[in-house]
């Protein structure tokens, strides 16, 4: 069984320009069964078959983008920008920033030397994945990035038993990196959002999976690196463009990244496939579909705001 997985494919555009027609990603969402699944992390969990006392993000990214393992508790700490506005406090990614290893290097020694007493160490990588290791999980709930993102932060804050330590950390770690502004561009790094904790000190059995194209996203990496088998017989393939297109907000790179996703379809859709978007839907699609012709497509692909 092939399938594709297609982040952010729905969400909402706010571009300028008009979209392509799509003629291979508009039969399959006009005539394929659309189903509700569970969104974000938990749909790749399920795809992968992840036991339940495995589903932990943050440890996976890790492993994606390290290929280590570690006893530790890995928590998820993005690199983020916080901007006052009026009588709130908003933060952004600063994903997009490409900060130098000598700046990424020296965020770490700052934090480590600071945090040292509570047992905390920050790892840096070249991209948006930084991680926290601790002796121990926290007792607490974080919010996803991306749920909080552009929000005023009182609503996001962690909640839970210990609450209070990790609001003061993050309240910490941000007067720490108040005078650290500097940047290679963008904005610059002046906090870090916790949004995932959890332990991977081994890895479970996974069904096999091959991944091909294989992802760019450290989570998927990681569940690929510990499932992909050349010779299994199901596939999964990541296509993540469109939500990169979508977090640069380049109307050019949405439509190129469209079109190639629309050229990719087309041959696939002479054999079953399942698209997933991560957001809540899939769609299961068999080649006699396409003689649903009483199914017709209303284009909100097409149209500003619905991509």
């Amino acid at each position: 069984m092939r399938h594709l997985v297609v982040p952010a494919l729905l969400a909402p555009w706010r571009g300028s320009g008009a979209l392509p027609r799509l003629p291979a990603l508009e039969l399959l969402l006009a005539r394929a069964d659309r189903e509700a699944v569970p969104a974000g992390e938990t749909a790749l969990f399920d795809l992968f078959g992840v036991p339940a006392d495995y589903r932990h993000a943050a440890p996976w990214s890790r492993f994606g983008l390290t290929g280590e393992l570690t006893e530790a508790c890995v928590i998820q700490a993005e690199p983020v920008h916080f901007y006052p506005d009026r009588d709130r406090l908003l933060f952004f990614s600063v994903a997009a920033v490409s900060l130098s290893a000598a700046r990424r290097k020296a965020l770490a020694e700052l934090f480590n030397r600071h945090f040292a007493a509570d047992g905390l160490r920050l790892e840096v990588t070249a991209g948006d994945s930084w991680f926290l290791l601790s002796d121990r999980c926290p007792e607490v709930t974080f919010t996803a990035l991306l749920e909080a993102e552009g929000r005023d932060l009182n609503g996001c804050l962690p909640r839970g038993g210990e609450a209070g330590y990790w609001r003061g950390l993050l309240n910490e770690a941000q007067m720490l990196f108040f005078q650290q502004d500097e940047t290679d561009g963008g904005l610059a790094v002046n906090g870090l959002w916790f949004s995932s904790a959890g332990r991977l000190p081994r890895l479970p059995e996974l069904a096999p999976v091959r991944c091909d194209p294989p992802p760019e996203s450290a989570l998927a990496r990681g569940l690929c690196a510990a499932a992909t088998d050349a010779e299994a017989g199901r596939s999964v393939g990541f296509y993540e463009a469109i939500e990169r297109a979508r977090r640069l907000g380049d109307d050019q790179e949405m439509n190129i990244a469209l079109e190639k996703l629309d050229q990719m379809l087309a041959p696939l859709l002479r054999q079953p496939l399942t698209l997933h978007d991560l957001a809540g839907h899939r769609w299961v699609w068999r080649p006699a579909m396409r003689r649903r012709f009483w199914r017709r497509f209303h284009p909100p692909m097409v149209s500003r705001g619905a991509v």
